[in-house]
């Protein structure tokens, strides 16, 4: 029962219980009874609407009454502080902050009915809650089973994590606020937490008394009463109820509260395994870190506490150990929680890198605070002819069972490629996506992030009638919710959920109005591979070369796994594509890489002949190949008729357009790839290069530089913008950045400033590294050949330039970037007779090679 602190009928005759005994009295905090003049006052502040039927218990804030809640029927626990305690908070200082505390909604929150004030009594109200504490279960049986001790620890800090987004802090973590129904955790008494922090610095508050935290499991700062306390303080507690569950006692005790807390501040955590031999060493372990005396050298919040006790689980038994995300006991709201999800398990420990590794919370900072046509260089086309804009967010997995969790990423994957396919309807890809999901931002802030005016959102759940999936869609302007709908549906049948992903985007399609959609063949959800699609995706996002090298692998073994997969065989044919540009090593040298490419697109169209990636993967390496130029028109064109508004496409047809002479033109599509895909790295990567071609070199900058801050191992973003510097007369600013392998930048930019000794030294320690096999090995050699025929370009050595830019093309069909060839770097060299000859005959032999390369390739 909610406010119940302690268990009358501890057993006596024992020294354990004993402690137990005094560790109850310590914190009953001298409560009082009430008189029967209080209740009546009390009810009288109540008014009609609770009727109080007796008391449950007291704490050392608040008086808990079993009360009836006259208007639903129901019986509810209402929570009165105490006098003076109500005083020091003032009626409209509680009411305020309340409403912050009332919006938590997590399956292990008990959540908050009402709240109010009436003549000097402030009131909050919760549901009744029929099972028992912790505390009673602990008085109960002493120490727990392991596994149900880790459950608890990890429900409880999933609960907090939650909370601590929001920025409520608990503050008084213990077992009696931690509520038991058959081993599913509740938190109770979030209720005036937030309220008593506001006022913890008033004069009133702390004359009356009022400690925040109970002696056995108060953090060393809340004892010395700092007003930085944060999340971490909670990590503490929340180590000293685990202690406990598992010992049988807290780990700091005495027989009064200044012997205890001065035990919190000074003493060493008692060693757990003295106690119960049979923990293992990391659990030990993983408590000592949250019972740090400095917060600093705790777990950085609860969601990482909880990772390290799932990791324990799974140790202890020997398997997988799932997290224990119940269903709640309270009914769902209309109003979907933005940022409720499981914590991560071991088994999807890669997924969880990469899902990391894409949280670009940098690069929100710096990019959400203007609106994007007051960016240089990034205006929005005006002429783009958006009727509607929607982000489609991963669903929510709240089901407790981890190896669901693909399917909330697949299912947003499905509902993008469906509604991608409408010209006029601007959709934020997987790439941008992605990149926020995990950052507990507003429908709003995904708005305006984003730039789209609705957000689909959802969560998957076992509901006590079954599997249901919940979607709604949000006006990102308003941040209201349009519709709230709920689907009951097998999540172990793919079939089921292609078709839902199918009914959810024409939901989308008739809210809105001026749109239509025609039905298509779903393959994501509904392929055995589909999980290790998911992961390519998201590694693919990071274009870095461990991303590359990883979605290679991802989607191949895709394939494996469904061998009629379109979007695998589409996305690894992009993956090869983009390993060329990029200079990764992958394994295959250049051509073999254009040769795959090509093999896979085109099995990629053999099995659907509508798949806009396909063409558009094929029309990429063909545009990067030197390929004719009719069929990658025609490729592109395709491509561009059946996902009108795909960002990848936009930006790889800037490509074209400046080699069908139109630069200006390109720039302004590559522009409107990043209006539509805002935080995708390798858009801003494209938008720098066509800039740096036409000698706009703040823009190439600014696009550059925007690249690396969302991506940070995307060291040819720096490249770019030490090239732009150099063209705009400021190489020693050049020289100011880490180019990692890109050194024969810094070679050109020390002969511009007319240290050219220096520039001759970095050049040949270069082409010695080059010629010895001692470059860096994530990288091809193309990317050293490239480098040194633009330094040689620069000085205006021909000879030179040419001998490089051969061995270039010789090792790949794109041996050196285009726009970088017919930009200012190679301005001293291009109109040579020499140049230009040698040019055109290194370039005829390399379309045909890929070709070859493709035969030899054919599985």
């Amino acid at each position: 029962m909610v406010g119940l602190a302690h268990n009358p009928s501890t057993p006596t005759g024992h020294s354990l219980a004993s402690k137990r005994r005094t560790h109850h009295l310590i914190s009953r905090m001298s409560n009082e009874p009430q008189t029967r003049s209080t209740l009546q006052r009390i009810q009288s502040a109540l008014g009609e609407r609770y009727l109080i039927k007796h008391e449950l218990g007291a704490g050392g804030m608040a008086t808990v009454y079993l009360a009836t809640d006259t208007r639903h029927g129901r019986d509810v626990a209402v929570k009165v502080l105490r006098p003076e305690l109500a005083a020091s908070l003032g009626s409209e200082r509680f009411l305020r902050e309340i409403q912050i505390v009332a919006r938590l909604q997590h399956p292990h929150i008990l959540m908050l009915i009402d709240s109010g004030g009436r003549d000097g009594f402030l009131f909050y109200v919760m549901p009744f809650f029929e099972g028992e504490s912790l505390r009673q279960r602990l008085d109960r049986e002493g120490q727990l089973p392991i596994d149900d001790a880790i459950q608890i620890a990890r429900q409880v800090a999933s609960a907090l994590a939650y909370a601590h987004k929001k920025g409520v802090i608990h503050r008084d973590i213990k077992p009696g606020n931690i509520l038991l129904s058959e081993n599913d955790a509740m938190v109770a008494d979030f209720g005036i937490a937030r309220a008593i922090s506001a006022a913890e610095d008033s004069t009133e508050l702390t004359d009356s008394g009022i400690v925040l935290g109970t002696p056995s499991y108060i953090s060393p700062e809340q004892i010395a009463a700092r007003d930085n306390v944060d999340g971490r303080t909670d990590v503490y507690a929340l180590g000293c109820v685990l202690y406990e569950m598992l010992a049988g006692e807290p780990p700091f005790y005495g027989s009064s509260i200044h012997t205890i807390m001065a035990r919190h501040a000074l003493d060493p955590v008692p060693p757990l395994r003295t106690v119960r031999p049979s923990i293992p060493l990391s659990l030990e372990h993983a408590i000592n870190v949250a019972l740090a005396k400095s917060p600093a050298d705790r777990f950085n919040d609860a969601a990482h506490f909880s990772q390290v006790l799932m990791e324990c689980g799974r140790e202890i038994s020997g398997q997988y150990l799932p997290p224990q995300i119940p269903v709640s006991r309270q009914p769902l709201p209309d109003t979907i929680p933005m940022d409720v999800k499981p914590p991560p398990t071991s088994t999807f420990k890669r997924l969880r890198e990469v899902l990391m590794a894409a949280a670009f919370v940098t690069v929100i900072l710096i990019l959400i605070g203007q609106p994007w046509s007051a960016r240089p260089g990034m205006a929005a086309l005006d002429k783009t002819p958006f009727v509607q804009s929607v982000a489609v967010m991963p669903l929510r997995n709240l089901t407790g069972d981890a190896s669901l969790e693909h399917l909330g990423v697949l299912f947003a994957l499905e509902i993008i490629e469906n509604l991608s396919r409408i010209d006029t309807l601007k959709v934020t890809p997987g790439t941008s996506v992605f990149g926020i999901r995990d950052q507990n931002l507003t429908a709003r802030q995904i708005s305006d992030t984003l730039g789209v005016r609705y957000v689909i959102d959802g969560y998957f759940w076992d509901s006590p009638s079954g599997s249901e999936v919940k979607t709604q869609l949000i006006d990102g302007l308003s941040g209201t919710s349009l519709w709230t709908q709920p689907f009951l549906v097998d999540l172990t049948n793919p079939q089921a959920l292609a078709s839902l992903s199918q009914e959810v985007s024409q939901l989308f399609i008739n809210s809105v109005g001026g749109l239509t959609l025609e039905p298509s063949e779903a393959h994501l959800i509904q392929s055995s591979g589909g999980m290790a699609y998911q992961l390519g995706m998201l590694q693919l996002q990071r274009r870095t070369p461990d991303g590359i090298a990883d979605a290679v692998t991802s989607f191949s073994e895709a394939i494996l796994l469904d061998s009629m997969n379109v979007h695998a065989f589409a996305r690894l044919a992009t993956t090869y594509g983009l390993a060329i540009t990029y200079r990764y090593n992958i394994g295959v040298d250049g051509y073999q890489a254009a040769g795959l490419a090509l093999n896979l697109s085109n099995r990629a169209i053999e099995l659907d002949s509508n798949h806009a990636i396909a063409y558009s993967a094929r029309a990429y390496v063909g545009s990067r190949a030197h390929g004719p130029i009719d069929p990658v028109v025609a490729d592109f064109r395709k491509a561009q008729e059946l996902a009108p508004n795909a960002p990848a496409a936009g930006s790889w047809f800037a490509l074209l357009l400046d080699k069908l002479g139109r630069p200006e033109l390109a720039l302004r599509e590559a522009e409107r790839a990043i209006t539509l895909d805002p935080l995708s790295p390798s858009r801003r990567i494209a938008l720098a290069l066509q800039a740096l071609k036409l000698n706009q070199t703040q823009m190439a900058i600014d696009a550059s530089r925007a690249a690396f801050a969302l991506q940070d191992g995307l060291i040819m973003a720096r490249a770019i913008t030490a090239r732009a510097l150099l063209l705009a007369g400021r190489a020693h600013e050049c020289l100011e950045i880490p180019l990692g392998p890109h050194a024969a930048i810094h070679a050109a930019c020390l002969f511009e400033i007319g240290r050219t000794a220096e520039a001759t030294a970095v050049a040949d320690s270069v082409e010695t590294a080059l010629l010895n096999g001692e470059t860096d090995e994530a990288y091809t050699e193309v990317l050293y050949s490239e480098d040194l025929a633009a330094y040689y370009a620069w000085m205006g050595d021909v000879e030179t330039t040419i001998l490089w830019m051969r061995r270039s093309f010789a090792l790949s069909p794109s041996g050196i970037e285009t726009r970088i060839l017919e930009s200012p770097l190679f301005a001293r060299v291009r109109g040579d007779e020499r140049f230009e000859s040698a040019l055109a005959e290194i370039l005829r032999p390399v379309w045909p090679r890929v070709l070859a390369a493709a035969e030899e390739t054919r599985p």
